[in-house]
């Protein structure tokens, strides 16, 4: 009977000295028996559309990794035809196309359990991609919904006021049959301050808080490698201008506080 053991790759940033740790695991296959038939190989593809083979894991090591361009996905295989084992990993930056995983099969279940084992524990020693935002994304919507759309309300005010300075509008009188006074009603003021919120929000939604959370997930992709030339680590760069980006959201948030604070009815 042949088993398969499959264990998904998530969540992880890896060196080159991961790859070398996943390779050992290939390369430990015990005493060799004769005329065993075996095959090995370890592939690395590139952003620039090329791809280099090879049947030794020195390709993986970051000597030779930083004369490349930036690696996009890495395979590493076993296969034994003769005792029908195989050993297979695949790494894909981003996961945007394909899954990482680790795979082991054979007729050996005590092989199979113990290399995927060491698999699952070489994994674990690759750095996690723990990162707050990533474990909340229906609040990080909401938080970048507010911001964008506190700016763009505040930037409509501006707006208007200086058209009103420069054309100013024509006197209107009008005069409603009823008045409230909010001031006196404290529940009513705030029933309307939660509307205006919500308004906000709807704003930022519309203006563009998802594509925004979006571009922010992508600086922590879900598989990620942290080796070769430092200007080929695009994700490192621009998370150096994520500050840019949580001014725009933040600042606006706090000067509406502010505003409403001071033009609140005491």
């Amino acid at each position: 009977m042949k088993q398969t053991r499959t264990l998904l790759i998530k969540d992880r940033v890896f060196t080159s000295k991961d790859l070398v740790r996943l390779s050992k695991i290939i390369e430990d296959r015990g005493a060799p028996i004769k005329g065993e038939h075996t095959t090995t190989g370890y592939e690395i593809r590139f952003d620039d559309n090329t791809k280099v083979e090879s049947d030794s894991p020195e390709i993986l090591h970051e000597e030779w990794l930083t004369e490349r361009p930036r690696a996009t996905a890495i395979a590493m295989r076993y296969r034994s035809y003769t005792l029908e084992r195989f050993i297979s990993v695949d790494l894909t930056r981003g996961d945007t196309w394909g899954r990482s995983e680790a795979e082991v099969g054979g007729r050996d279940t005590d092989w199979v359990n113990s290399k995927f084992f060491a698999l699952e524990q070489a994994l674990k020693l690759a750095r996690p991609q723990n990162i707050w935002l990533l474990r909340h994304p229906d609040l990080v919507l909401h938080i970048i919904a507010l911001g964008l759309g506190s700016l763009v309300a505040l930037t409509a005010r501006i707006f208007g006021f200086v058209l009103a300075k420069l054309i100013p509008p024509p006197t209107i009188t009008f005069t409603l049959p009823f008045s409230v006074d909010t001031s006196k009603f404290p529940s009513l003021w705030l029933v309307f301050y939660m509307l205006k919120w919500v308004w906000v929000w709807f704003l930022g939604i519309c203006w563009g808080a998802f594509p925004i959370r979006r571009w922010l997930f992508n600086l922590w992709p879900t598989i990620e490698f942290d080796f070769g030339l430092p200007h080929f680590q695009i994700e490192k760069i621009r998370r150096e201008r994520l500050a840019l980006v949580a001014t725009l959201v933040v600042i606006p948030i706090l000067i509406t506080l502010i505003t409403d604070w001071i033009e609140h009815p005491r």
